[in-house]
């Protein structure tokens, strides 16, 4: 893009209201949330397809943004 990151998040929360790592963050956990509603895929698998290479820290992000970890979040969509 030609633009430093630092003037490019600036810029970006200017105009979206938050920082483009936590709308980033938003829309790999939108994924992981879909994907976990899926069922067909482990954990890990979906931890790895948003981009997360440690399941520990993809659980921990995933708590933060939805209030429950996965495995928590698959099963009250199964009840």
């Amino acid at each position: 893009m030609g633009v430093n990151f630092s003037y490019f998040s600036r810029i970006f929360k200017e105009e979206e209201g938050i920082t483009f790592v936590a709308y980033r963050t938003g829309l790999k956990m939108k994924r992981a949330a879909d994907l976990i509603d899926n069922r067909e895929k482990s954990i890990a698998d979906i931890a790895e397809e948003a981009g997360y290479q440690d399941v520990s820290h993809f659980n921990r992000v995933f708590k933060k943004h939805t209030g429950m970890i996965p495995s928590d979040y698959r099963r009250r969509g199964q009840e």
